[in-house]
């Protein structure tokens, strides 16, 4: 997944693309970061949507933000003992 200042999209690996383009009045109200983060969560939810992913499947979504990568890998959920 990308994004820059004007839009978001990323491609799965059979090579299905997706784009989506920030109207006007959107346009530099989001950090990059937050951009490519959305990007990363809604790649693999188009390939969730379409029945590629199934119970249990692992999906790998890659970023070149560093940001948006630990905000993927941060919770604030206490595993039970």
């Amino acid at each position: 997944s990308e994004s820059c200042p004007k839009g978001l999209g990323g491609y799965n690996h059979h090579g299905k693309a997706w784009r989506f383009l920030l109207p006007p009045n959107l346009l530099y109200r989001a950090s990059n970061n937050l951009l490519e983060h959305l990007a990363s969560i809604i790649t693999p939810w188009i390939d969730i949507i379409d029945g590629e992913l199934g119970n249990g499947d692992c999906s790998l979504s890659m970023t070149d933000s560093s940001t948006s990568e630990g905000w993927t890998r941060k919770t604030n959920f206490k595993e039970a003992d």
